[in-house]
């Protein structure tokens, strides 16, 4: 069994052992620090919940011009942390997509190359699950698939109940290069509430991970400078009464791949 295997399943197994716990998520948050240019992490928007006609940009819009510029592309063969923490919720085989040359290197245990149609495809059946598109440019995640960091970029699916990324950057606000830290909402989004529609039913509270969101003597209180704009607010929303709009995907692409090279 050669070392990429090792270091995989290793991975898996100290997941398995310790994930899907608070304090599992609290360790992380706290004990896990690296700087941007080693651990970068972006959300994109879920936009499958519109309640009228808008100029808003779906994330198919920038992950196919991301698809499309990648050298090559591999999907994972499982979401280490859904499979780590033994999700039931979400589906747990519907693993990462990695970009750019490096995934030749990839090991066939842990994911198989595919063409950009297969990568695409693989993009809506995860977002048909309901989980939540994020990219990523981190160090551990290059160490654990043997991979090279500077030719990588990794378009997770997210599950709000097991995702390390989300949780850990929940409790660690306030951290120097944290995950929350070093998470950030695509350049040109903007969420703003209806108070006249909102009902103060919660749900947004308690589904965001950014702690932006609070409710305050029966209203809603959105920080703006805490968001990072992932745009699961206004999915969850029942009264449609939160709205985000995103623009230029030719500069978020170019934000997004500005460290490194999937080309």
């Amino acid at each position: 069994m050669n070392k990429a295997i090792l270091r995989y399943k290793w991975y898996i197994f100290v997941c398995k052992m310790f994930s899907g716990t608070k304090s599992w998520f609290k360790m992380l948050g706290e004990k896990v620090r690296a700087p941007r240019e080693r651990m970068h992490m972006t959300m994109i928007p879920l936009e499958k919940k519109v309640d009228a006609p808008s100029q808003k940009v779906l994330p198919m819009d920038v992950v196919d011009e991301l698809i499309e510029m990648a050298a090559a592309q591999a999907v994972l063969k499982e979401c280490g942390c859904r499979a780590g923490g033994r999700c039931q919720d979400y589906p747990q085989e519907i693993g990462c997509i990695v970009l750019g040359s490096t995934v030749n290197d990839l090991d066939p245990y842990i994911g198989k190359i595919v063409s950009k149609d297969e990568a695409r495809a693989h993009v809506r059946k995860a977002l048909d699950a309901k989980l939540y598109p994020l990219i990523s440019h981190y160090e551990r995640a290059a160490m654990f698939y043997s991979l090279d960091l500077n030719r990588m970029l990794v378009l997770c699916f997210c599950c709000p109940c097991h995702c390390v990324a989300r949780n850990a950057a929940k409790v660690s606000e306030g951290l120097d290069n944290s995950f929350y830290s070093n998470t950030e909402g695509m350049a040109g989004v903007s969420v703003r509430f209806d108070e006249s529609k909102c009902n103060a039913c919660g749900k947004c509270v308690d589904g965001c991970f950014a702690n932006a969101i609070t409710l305050e003597d029966g209203k809603i209180r959105f920080d703006a400078d805490k968001c990072k704009g992932c745009g699961h607010c206004a999915y969850i929303c029942d009264t449609f009464s939160v709205d985000y709009n995103l623009t230029d995907v030719q500069s978020v692409v170019q934000a997004l791949t500005a460290n490194t090279n999937i080309t």
